[in-house]
This record gives structure tokens, C-alpha cells and sequence, in this order.
């Protein structure tokens, strides 16, 4: 977890990056110039304590965080991915993302879930980059991980 709280600015220079599960900044103006990215992607932590969010079985399926993960039987009606959770905080969200399910019940497949960032900018946020918390590819025997969360309050974007 990479956590940074100051009363003046924060600069990410050009191609600058910040790569972590966790990325919480708190500072009176944010800029990221050109190139520069904070990239939570396929790093994420435990869901939440009433799910797993991972899917059940050896399909193969998707993730869930904010919604159902995804089925990977193309003629599947009733069978989806991982469990929503997250509903309740979607206005504020600061949840990982979960990881997707495998073909196998003996090696892990599927793709790890995204991680986190918060960004709480008291004025003005300029973004000339990235912001992303992916959830990562589960490949041909498993399912893709969800995506984590991405939480920005700024007065000027």
C-alpha cells in the first residue's frame, strides 16, 4: 500500500508511475503529466468478508465485484461468475476486485482482482495520464479477475 497525505501539491512527472495494490493520495492540487500512471491492475487483496466474489466450479467464469462475473458457457442461462458485492458502497467505492474462477480444481487459473486507488484533491485534479485498476486475464483456462476500485474527489477536474 502506497498512502501520501500532504497539505501542498503532488506532481507525477512525465512517464512517472505509481504501481501498487493500494494508492491512496491526499493533497490540495494533483497533476499527472503525460504519460504518468497509477496502475492497480490485477493486484488486488481480499474482498470483502461476506464474499469471496470468486466463482464456484471449474468453468472458468468471471469475477464479481459490482456486478455478476461473467459465464464462459456460450449457452448458459443460469450459471454466472463470482458474487456481486460492492452494492452497497458503489457511490464510494474502496473495494478490491475478486479473482476469476479456472478450468481446474487444482491449480489457481484465474486472474487476480484489481486494486485500489483513492484520490481526495482538495481543489484541482489535472490528469494528462492513467488511472486504472484493472482485474487480470485469466488466459484460455481461466476467467478474467474484476476490476477494483477507483475513488476520486476533486473540486476542478
Amino acid at each position: 500500500m502506497i498512502s501520501v497525505n500532504v497539505s501542498g501539491n503532488i506532481k507525477l512527472g512525465q512517464n512517472a508511475s505509481i504501481v501498487a495494490g493500494s494508492v491512496v493520495l491526499s493533497s490540495a492540487n494533483l497533476t499527472m503529466e503525460y504519460s504518468s500512471y497509477i496502475d492497480s491492475s490485477s493486484l488486488g487483496g481480499l474482498p470483502p468478508s461476506q464474499t469471496s466474489g470468486t466463482p464456484v466450479g471449474s468453468d472458468g467464469a468471471g469475477g464479481g465485484h459490482g456486478g455478476r462475473g461473467a459465464s464462459c458457457l456460450k449457452n448458459n442461462k443460469t450459471n454466472w461468475g463470482g458474487d456481486v458485492y460492492a452494492w452497497s458502497t458503489l457511490s464510494e467505492p474502496w473495494s478490491y476486485g475478486s479473482k476469476g474462477g479456472g478450468k481446474s480444481n487444482i491449480k489457481q487459473y484465474g486472474g487476480n482482482g484489481g486494486g485500489r486507488v483513492k484520490l481526495l484533491v482538495k481543489d484541482t485534479l489535472y490528469v494528462n495520464g492513467s488511472i486504472i485498476a484493472e482485474g487480470g486475464d485469466g488466459g484460455s483456462n481461466g476467467g478474467g479477475g474484476s476490476g477494483g476500485s477507483i475513488l476520486v474527489h476533486a473540486v476542478k477536474l
